[in-house]
């Protein structure tokens, strides 16, 4: 083999392992996504037929809602401690 066949030889290999590497990254997200639904459904599905209703999706909005609010809370008290240090 000379060495240019060589090196396209190693670089196609190069471009195909990092096609697969990225490819697995796809399935990680998907399969991270089908685990918060789960949980979601587990958490806020109330009446257990696997779907959530405009009731239960309200519920979830509004614990989303009211966790955000308590992060934020927690941030500025954190701020606050830092200006007086200064």
């Amino acid at each position: 083999m000379t060495t240019k066949t060589l090196v396209i030889s190693a670089v196609s290999a190069i471009a195909l392992t990092s096609f697969a590497q990225a490819g697995e990254g796809n399935k990680s997200k998907g399969a991270k996504s089908e685990e918060r639904k789960a949980k979601m459904l587990e958490r806020f599905d109330t009446d257990g037929d696997g779907v959530l209703s405009d009731t239960e999706k309200e519920a979830a909005k509004a614990a989303r809602a009211a966790k955000g609010k308590k992060k934020s809370k927690g941030s500025n008290n954190n701020k606050a401690e830092e200006t007086e240090n200064l």
